[in-house]
């Protein structure tokens, strides 16, 4: 829409061109604008070269670690992820080879593979979560507090709407 209106040369092409944005549905409109979070937050994610799902997987096996369980399966990782085997395994073996993750056998049972964080791994994920809480406070800081708090508010909200939405159509 926006690089439509960009290439329009007179006021009334712009004109119709947003009267015509604005008459869209609300449907649309929400879509378009979640989908544009979503692009936006796709490039957001610091450290790169890990990228979302490398950084998911390191974030679930230190949890795990926490927890008192510092292995976990890629059968585990791939399920409480929601991701593919085959993507997580293949995400594995790379976070393996760069030495985020190292590969051992299940203390109670040697015939199971698991995977552990590294201290590597541990340090990668210190300087993610750090870099990801510095550019969300300068999002934040970008809004003001007082929008800030809006912003908040209709998050649970929505996240509330959607919950709701689903459970009521799972009923039906």
């Amino acid at each position: 829409m926006l690089q439509r209106v960009q290439k329009r040369d007179t006021v009334e092409e712009l004109y119709e061109d947003m009267m015509e944005y604005f008459q869209q549905s609300n449907a649309t409109r929400f879509f378009e604008e979640m989908e544009r979070i979503r692009r936006a937050w796709e490039g957001f994610y610091p450290l790169s070269r890990l990228g979302r799902n490398g950084i998911i997987l390191l974030g679930m096996a230190a949890i795990r670690e926490r927890r008192g369980h510092p292995y976990i399966t890629v059968g585990q990782l791939a399920h409480v992820s929601a991701l593919s085997l085959a993507g997580v395994s293949q995400k594995v073996s790379t976070l393996v080879d760069q030495g985020y993750l190292e590969r051992v056998s299940s203390p109670s049972d040697r015939r199971v593979s698991c995977v552990q964080i590294t201290e590597k791994g541990r340090g990668a994920l210190h300087e993610t979560a750090e870099a990801l809480h510095t550019r969300i406070e300068h999002v934040l800081d970008h809004l003001g507090q007082e929008r800030a708090e809006r912003l908040f508010f209709i998050m649970r909200e929505l996240s509330d709407a959607i919950y709701s939405v689903h459970k009521e159509e799972n009923r039906k």
